[in-house]
């Protein structure tokens, strides 16, 4: 059991100028400002061993008290005080990060069907996180009592220091990360009812930071065949974890035809993300407890897309949509021992220790392995005839979603395969006035192929989706 509290607390400013868009060159600019502070608070609630008081039980956790901790004296939380006696771990941090940024786009009417689009937005982002985990972990009195302690895991003197990092005396808690993105796009009315386009953009999402530094994959040492420990460990958790960054490239088509009736829209495009930031949770493989995110893998995209809507008369409309996509790794990254001293130093990690040898060569796959939540091809109708009777208005409607197999997750120490589905949805309805009845019936196969899988429990979890449902709905509108 655990119990989450979030606070956020943003701000945010922009200064937008444009010319009148009928300029044969007509441009927008601006500024902008942002100022995003995340207050996060979550206590895993599982000790089952009672807390330490004087005289109490001579086996017992000593109480969590971060105020009256030397190790946490001066990290940052947003709750100091001494935490519930159920309370055998927590996070609590301050998440701070404040961009400035400035954009401009243009547009030139090169003729009345052929228009030229160019952009740019520099940026000044500043990250940072402050606070600290605090866990109960070897803060335990062994069947001789206390007498005269207070039970606070304050230290060795009580037992031990707690487990847990405290950020505010991290190497590197902030960090700042600035740069300029841009886009390109041209577009041509081919006739008043077609139009082409191409675009070249990029993009990125900002980097963050992790919530533990302590944990270490431990080296194998093949003379024992057992694990070796200190200077001869080879990988320290990263800190924190950098940007990544993605260009898009993309060339479409949009189109009204047959007097209005008919839309076809579509594109084609090719993606390229690089050192794309990934998480992992996989305690088993000596990644301890915390999801840790890293940057290593690049993934390239090429597909097509394509929308259709139809209206065939007046009282059936047809639309439709589908995508086929191949989404790829295109590197090998590997995890590189990074402690100095070690053996390997520098080398690509093959293998852990936890309890005995782990693999953890590949982690993200090898060049050429498809990418997580991607599945080839996406595709989905949707049929509704509508008419109307002696003052009622009524309506059929059924549709249809079909969904490829994929990769649950990024990574292979805790990926599984989703397999593919179809879900066919059916309603039928009748309305008069302000009154409406419809009858409804969702997952009519009654399908059970998972939408996502994890192991972040422990186990192996699937979410299946809402099982066939049949059901009746009425409405009122009290607008008219």
């Amino acid at each position: 059991m655990w119990q989450n509290t979030i606070e956020n607390i943003n701000t945010s400013h922009e200064l937008r100028l444009s010319t009148p868009s009928d300029w044969k060159v007509s441009a927008v600019a601006g500024l902008f400002y942002e100022d995003r502070q995340v207050n996060d608070q979550t206590e895993w609630l599982y000790k089952s061993v009672p807390e330490c008081t004087i005289g109490g039980p001579k086996s017992c956790f000593f109480a969590l008290d971060p105020a009256n901790t030397p190790k946490f004296a001066n990290a940052s939380f947003n709750n100091r005080n001494r935490r519930n006696s159920a309370t055998g771990f927590f996070n609590d941090f301050q998440r701070t990060y404040e961009q400035k940024a400035a954009f401009v786009s243009l547009d030139w009417k090169v003729t009345d069907d052929l228009t030229v689009t160019a952009g740019t937005r520099y940026f000044d982002g500043f990250n940072q996180m402050l606070g600290g985990n605090v866990g109960s972990f070897y803060c335990k009195q062994y069947g001789t009592g206390l007498s005269t302690a207070t039970g606070i895991c304050t230290g060795p003197a009580n037992g031990a220091a707690p487990y847990g990092t405290n950020l505010n005396n991290q190497a590197i808690n902030s960090f700042t990360d600035k740069g300029f993105r841009s886009r390109v796009n041209v577009s041509y009315k081919v006739k008043e009812d077609v139009l082409v386009y191409a675009t070249w953009s990029e993009g990125f999402r900002p980097g963050g930071f992790n919530r533990g530094s302590s944990q270490v994959l431990r080296l194998v040492d093949r003379s024992t065949g057992k694990a070796t420990r200190g200077a001869t460990n080879q990988f320290q958790l990263p800190l924190f974890f950098k940007s990544d960054d993605l260009v898009n490239y993309e060339i479409g088509w949009k189109t009204t035809l047959m007097d209005n009736r008919v839309q076809f829209n579509g594109a084609v495009y090719q993606v390229k993300w690089d050192n794309a930031q990934s998480g992992i949770f996989a305690p088993q493989a000596g990644f301890g407890n915390l999801t840790v995110s890293v940057n290593g893998p690049s993934y390239e995209t090429k597909g097509i897309q394509m929308s259709l809507s139809a209206r065939v008369s007046e009282a059936l409309t047809i639309e439709g949509a589908a995508s086929y996509n191949k989404a790829e790794l295109t590197n090998n990254p590997q995890f590189i021992n990074n402690i100095p001293g070690s053996p390997n130093n520098g080398k690509p990690i093959t293998e852990s220790w936890v309890g005995g040898p782990v693999s953890v060569a590949n982690v993200f796959g090898v060049e050429g392995d498809p990418a997580a939540m991607a599945p080839k091809i996406q595709a989905n109708v949707r049929a509704r005839y509508e008419w109307s009777a002696n003052e009622y208005n009524y309506y059929w409607q059924t549709g249809l979603v079909y969904m490829d197999d994929r990769r649950s997750a990024a990574n292979r120490l805790q990926t599984f395969d989703l397999e593919s589905y179809t879900d066919v949805s059916l309603s039928a309805g009748v309305a008069k006035g302000n009154w409406t009845a419809e009858f409804v019936v969702s997952n009519l196969t009654d399908r059970r192929e998972a939408d996502f899988a994890s192991s972040s429990q422990f186990v192996e979890t699937r979410n299946p989706p809402r099982p066939r449902t049949i059901g009746v709905q009425f409405g009122y509108n009290f607008g008219e």
